[in-house]
């Protein structure tokens, strides 16, 4: 069985494997960062070490009204070594699946396919999205 961590963005479900989620919670307080790409929403302390916050709501298009509301939650993502938050505007739940899960790979940078949870089509986020929030 693989285990994912269900998410919502602009009323669209989403899922990211458990393994790579260290953390979820509340929307904290993000510094911005002057000059850095848009779906970049800043930066935040975690466990004194500064890491990025990704807005999926910008880097996927899904809208343009803001995530940044105290309602939204962050999840801490862990990858390569890597750490990287996305921000989001609510999470679900944890549900497990079988283990070759993904029925339709996506050849894209962010999502990696769709799966079928209780007969609800949803998108995998990859957790490779740790490369995009590159600061420097």
């Amino acid at each position: 069985m693989k285990n994912f961590v269900i998410f919502s963005v602009s009323n669209q479900v989403m899922a990211i494997p458990a393994e790579n989620v260290e953390r979820i919670m509340n929307h904290t307080n993000v510094i911005k960062i002057p000059g850095t790409q848009a779906y970049l929403e800043g930066a935040f302390n975690y466990n004194n070490e500064i890491i990025p916050v990704i807005n999926l709501k910008k880097l996927l298009m899904l809208g343009t009204d803001d995530l940044s509301s105290d309602r939204s939650q962050i999840i801490v993502i862990q990858s390569n070594e890597s750490k990287v938050a996305i921000l989001v505007d609510d999470v679900n739940d944890i549900q497990s699946t079988s283990e070759n899960s993904i029925s339709l790979k996506i050849n894209n940078k962010h999502i990696l396919g769709l799966i079928d949870l209780n007969n609800e089509i949803v998108n995998v986020i990859n957790p490779e999205i740790v490369t995009l929030a590159k600061v420097g």
